[in-house]
């Protein structure tokens, strides 16, 4: 599983100009998988990610006004989108454009789609299939 998750990642980075880097993390902060153009520290955008998606499903439950989709931070020097993959798992993505937001926002929801339309695909394992 993680092998796949790495390929779409790495050509998610690859295929998309203004992205600059992309990390998948679990909801407790571990680094997934991870592709950048610049150097970043994977492992602390993941610890970050992790932190931010929790911070969102926090406010949605607050506020009472469903589940959190995305967390947006629009930056001088670009612009940081985290969205949930599944419910333990996000991906943080990196744009060094500020005027990327819809751009950055659908490209990653396309690998996010990605990613689960080739989980879906895998065999069973026998546990979920007792399940």
């Amino acid at each position: 599983m993680t092998g796949i998750i790495r390929t779409y990642v790495n050509e998610f980075v690859k295929d998309n100009d203004f992205v600059v880097a992309s990390v998948v993390v679990s909801s407790d902060g571990h680094l997934v998988a991870g592709a950048q153009k610049k150097e970043y520290s994977l492992d602390r955008l993941s610890a970050l990610g992790s932190t931010f998606m929790a911070l969102g499903d926090s406010l949605a439950g607050e506020v009472a006004m469903g589940g959190c989709k995305d967390v947006i931070a629009e930056l001088d020097g670009g612009i940081v989108a985290f969205m949930h993959v599944t419910r333990n798992v996000a991906i943080a993505s990196v744009s060094d454009s500020s005027r990327s937001l819809g751009l950055l926002l659908s490209s990653t929801r396309g690998c996010i789609d990605s990613i689960l339309r080739e989980l879906k695909s895998l065999p069973k394992t026998k546990e979920e299939a007792t399940n």
